[in-house]
């Protein structure tokens, strides 16, 4: 009978650590994507304002 109970929960923790894990990578990911656009952006702009000057 224990065992019955005590299944559900570590079924239900494992559920959310894989969410959260996910979610996490995900946000991870974003950030990283996020801070080579605006590395990239930099770069860009710069080129551009060396070239007018």
């Amino acid at each position: 009978m224990p065992n019955q109970s005590q299944t559900p929960r570590i079924e239900t923790l494992k559920n959310f650590t894989t969410r959260f894990l996910v979610k996490s990578s995900i946000t991870g990911i974003i950030a990283i994507i996020l801070v080579a656009t605006c590395r990239n952006v930099e770069k860009i702009i710069w080129s551009k304002f060396r070239r007018d000057f």
